[in-house]
């Protein structure tokens, strides 16, 4: 994966979570990340079926936005793949 599409992704997160009323559009906010997740996904073929994802989080809104929409991506995707959650003190 490179640097280019990660940069690319948090940038989506970010714009997608610094709007006015972030807490309002929860649901529809959520639905825009798993989008640009799933595009990237299947455009750059990141996940292979069988495949496990280990992602570090921080604990900040973008680390777990991500950690959510691969969860609802993993529901709706079909392309089995195993997720692990991460951090480190």
């Amino acid at each position: 994966m490179s640097i280019k599409f990660w940069s690319f992704l948090h940038s989506r997160l970010v714009k997608c979570y610094n709007g006015p009323h972030e807490r309002e559009r929860g649901d529809f906010t959520m639905q825009r990340i798993a989008g640009y997740m799933r595009k990237a996904i299947t455009e750059y073929h990141m996940i292979e079926p069988g495949d496990h994802v280990a992602l570090g989080i921080s604990g900040g809104k973008d680390s777990v936005a991500m950690l959510a929409g691969l969860c609802r991506l993993r529901e709706y995707l079909d392309l089995p793949f195993e997720l692990e959650a991460f951090t480190l003190d």
